[in-house]
């Protein structure tokens, strides 16, 4: 392995460890500026992460590991996600959708009770 591919499967191993046991809670509406701005939007679902939450990295790519689920508190379209730690502490917002997006669901229209799922979701970590 060339040592840019080192160096990324480093950084995507770690962005893995951050969210071992830690939460992705979906939002409806836009996006926040970022991570540190307050949430916009009516809290959909919050999906507590497994441990651990994704698989190896190869070359710099991780992808989520087991199932990722949680249930619907409110009704609504989801528009974002933020993924934080353990902690709670804020580290990510992600585009939400069935398709097209970083955070791929089985169904953006949520619903109380209803289960939402991840269906892909993939971190890249960037070049060196």
């Amino acid at each position: 392995m060339k040592q840019n591919e080192l160096i990324r499967t480093s950084l995507a191993d770690a962005f893995a460890d951050l969210f071992d046991e830690g939460t992705i809670k979906i939002y409806t509406g836009s996006q926040p500026a970022d991570p540190d701005s307050a949430v916009s939007g009516t809290l959909l679902c919050t999906i507590n992460l497994p441990t651990p939450a994704f698989g190896a990295a190869s070359i710099g790519v991780v992808s989520k590991n087991g199932v990722w689920s949680g249930t619907g508190v409110a009704n609504g379209v989801a528009g974002y996600a933020r993924m934080a730690n353990s902690a709670g502490t804020r580290w990510v917002d992600l585009n939400v959708a069935e398709s097209a997006a970083e955070l791929i669901i089985d169904d953006e229209n949520i619903v109380v009770d209803g289960v939402v799922v991840v269906s892909t979701f993939t971190y890249t970590a960037p070049d060196v």
